[in-house]
């Protein structure tokens, strides 16, 4: 049984993807110190802590990370943890930035003396924020498209910037030892286990709470929404093709575009609720638009999106309304 370390397993895509792989012939390890549990997701890391193919370390991954009870061989590293949520870009900037760089600097450091055969880094559509104010942003968005940030003075940035600082480090780290890597740009994924901080959930929590009119951020914003199961599959097709080798990608769902009013209105009939929408100006520096182009992605490996956004938002409404614990 071949290993496979997994940083941030508790999170959102972390978690699914730990346990896609736990379901497979791979032995489990998982780095996290449980920052994103929040009270419900407990049951879901029990069970998949009591795997007996998973083995759950918890960590400050901000610190050394101590080697002493993991291998000194792994298949695939998949590094995913960082501090995430957009509220938290405006919250607190700095510690945001500041700690996601140093996760990504103490796991590059571990691997030094650690064998592995594929280096799989997280990062994000976010980085072409500041694109969009110079009209570089192409609709659907092509990885070749300019990475631009215009003065470090938005605190919106303070999550991309980390990550493009991520995914330079992550690359010129796995160059230096000649060891492949992958890069992926995940755009709006969704589903079960999301948490509270990201608009899919953050409204499906206030409709179970009868919060009514709706207030909704940004109603004229589009976003292309990629449900958690096609973005997993996405992600271990990257992991093991040899084509996605020293590579970035794009994983999302370039035919979920749309307008945030019509994610709401689609939500409230998943509900069967009859609310007033309350609008609320958009965010600083949030987007108009954001749509991937994921065919560099299904060339390599074949991927297609499978699950529509009316079938995605019904399975994470039945979550979250089976675990919604009058969060608001």
């Amino acid at each position: 049984m071949k290993n496979i370390l997994i940083t941030g397993a508790a999170g959102f895509i972390g978690f699914h993807l730990a346990k896609y792989y736990s379901e497979q012939d791979y032995n489990i390890w998982t780095l996290d110190n449980l920052q994103k549990n929040e009270n419900f997701l407990d049951e879901d890391l029990k069970k998949l802590i009591n795997l007996k193919n998973v083995n759950f370390i918890n960590t400050d991954l901000t610190k050394k990370i101590d080697d002493s009870s993991l291998p000194k061989e792994f298949k695939f590293i998949f590094h995913l943890a960082a501090i995430n949520g957009t509220e938290l870009f405006y919250k607190d900037p700095y510690a945001l930035c500041r700690n996601n760089i140093l996760i990504t600097i103490n796991l590059l450091t571990f691997l030094e003396s650690t064998q592995f055969e594929k280096l799989i880094y997280s990062s994000t559509s976010e980085v072409y924020s500041d694109a969009d104010t110079y009209g570089l942003l192409k609709i659907p968005t092509k990885e070749d498209v300019p990475v631009v940030f215009s003065q470090p003075t938005n605190e919106r940035y303070s999550y991309a910037t980390s990550k493009f600082i991520g995914e330079f480090l992550c690359a010129e780290f796995c160059k230096k030892i000649n060891i492949p890597y992958s890069t992926l740009r995940y755009h709006n994924i969704y589903g079960p286990r999301m948490g509270y901080k990201h608009v899919v959930p953050q409204l499906f929590v206030k409709i179970l709470n009868e919060v009514n009119p709706l207030p909704v951020i940004g109603l004229d914003e589009t976003r292309s929404f990629c449900f958690i199961d096609d973005a997993i599959k996405a992600t271990s097709l990257l992991a093991e093709s040899n084509k996605t080798n020293n590579d970035l990608f794009h994983i999302g769902n370039p035919n979920g575009e749309v307008t945030i009013k019509e994610l709401t209105v689609k939500m409230l009939e998943i509900a069967n609720k009859k609310f007033k929408i309350k609008p609320l100006p958009r965010r600083k520096s949030s987007v108009l638009r954001r749509c991937p182009d994921i065919s560099k992605l299904s060339s390599k490996t074949n991927f297609i999106p499978k699950v529509i956004l009316s079938e995605g938002l019904k399975k994470t409404y039945e979550y979250y309304l089976f675990n919604n614990e009058n969060k608001k």
